[in-house]
């Protein structure tokens, strides 16, 4: 068999390793018994306690993109209640007016297993599993903690989850750990899940798993065992978002918390510097600016660039993951209209630096005309 695993041994090994890890994990969800679910669709959003400045752009952008069907958003925190500022509960619910939103927290036996072990997609499982068992309604969007919405494409796609009848619709297939688009399987972020569907099994089901699919050995992430194994091909689907739709570094929370259980180790890092901008798109004007100053081509290997201790090695920080964050961001800013800031322009100067770029060889690859105008107007 190929796949991920390349020999049998690799392959037991990772199962067993992952089958412990879903027995400890096992009893901490449960979902609550509803016989009756109301019309509509619900946002969840599984979000990083020492990251807290992300949801306000987030919700923002939510909020200007909402449609008709969308009734609530619940918000999961990972950690206990008391680990947010006091007033930030009531800032998210202003940015989403009068669509409600709750905030639920890790009870103490949550928050201890979590942190104990420490792995991102453990935080993701456990947060969208809380967030899952308070949605009321029929659909649930599956609503990534660092993605901007940026057009109301989302409408569209909802629209046609209600008619086409899958009980998972993503935005593109999933492919990555042996699994491939010719599997079927949709990716998790921004997809819309069919409640009643997903309750029927137990919130671990949800969780990865280390099996086989094709004749491949394979890494089932969250929620594609389910897919493959309790879902027909025409109940899983995907409607594509264009690339303007939205803005999603992907990997920011997981990169995150791998620098947290390896301070300043060599880790993939292409989404890290995304973190200062959401912190600027989200009301904290100073994030880029603080970030520019600790940006220092010798201090790449071991860099505090969130401003919270957490040690950050930019390393493999290379030319084109520079151009992509700076997209993803010009992206978000022309989309949303705001205004053209040096601080930005300074800051992917500074990236480009770490990165060994050239001077003239930054600002040009893959940026779209009114991202390249936005750029002009900010050097002024």
């Amino acid at each position: 068999m190929n796949g991920k695993y390349q020999s049998k041994a690799a392959f037991w090994f990772a199962r067993a390793q992952r089958e412990c890890l879903r027995t400890l994990l096992r009893g901490l969800v449960r979902w609550p018994m509803r016989s009756e679910l109301e019309p509509g669709c619900t946002a969840i959003i599984g979000m990083c306690s020492r990251l807290p400045e992300v949801i306000e752009a987030n919700v923002a952008c939510l909020h200007a993109v909402r449609w008709p069907e969308l009734r609530r958003v619940v918000i999961a925190v990972d950690g206990k209640r008391g680990c947010l500022a006091p007033g930030l509960e009531a800032r998210v619910q202003t940015l989403l007016g009068d669509l409600p939103c709750e905030f639920v927290y890790y009870t103490p036996l949550q928050s201890r297993i979590a942190e104990l072990v420490a792995l991102p997609y453990v935080y993701a499982w456990l947060s969208w599993a809380i967030a899952i068992g308070r949605v009321e309604t029929e659909s649930l969007l599956i609503h990534d903690y660092d993605a901007l919405l940026l057009t109301d494409s989302v409408a569209a796609c909802y629209r046609e989850f209600r008619t086409n009848g899958a009980v998972m619709q993503g935005v593109r297939w999933y492919k990555n750990n042996g699994i491939e688009d010719s599997d079927r399987l949709a990716a998790t972020f921004e997809a819309f899940v069919d409640l009643r569907w997903l309750r029927r099994f137990a919130p671990i089901r949800m969780f990865h798993q280390v099996g086989s699919l094709g004749g491949r050995f394979v890494d089932f992430d969250i929620l594609l065992e389910l897919q493959a194994n309790a879902a027909r091909p025409d109940q899983r689907t995907v409607v594509p978002l264009q690339e303007s739709d939205l803005t999603h570094p992907s990997q920011m929370i997981h990169q995150y918390t791998m620098f947290r259980r390896e301070p300043a180790g060599r880790l993939p890092c292409y989404s890290i510097p995304m973190i200062p901008f959401f912190a600027w798109l989200g009301g904290n004007k100073g994030a880029l600016e603080s970030a520019t100053a600790l940006l220092r081509p010798e201090a790449s290997h071991d860099v505090r660039l969130l401003g919270d201790g957490v040690r950050v090695n930019l390393a493999l920080l290379r030319a084109e993951h520079v151009d992509w964050l700076l997209k993803q961001m010009l992206q978000a800013c022309v989309s949303l209209r705001v205004l053209p800031a040096r601080d930005l322009l300074e800051y992917g100067e500074a990236l480009y630096g770490v990165a060994g770029v050239p001077a003239h060889e930054r600002w040009r690859n893959h940026f779209l005309a009114d991202q390249l105008a936005w750029v002009a107007r900010a050097s002024v």
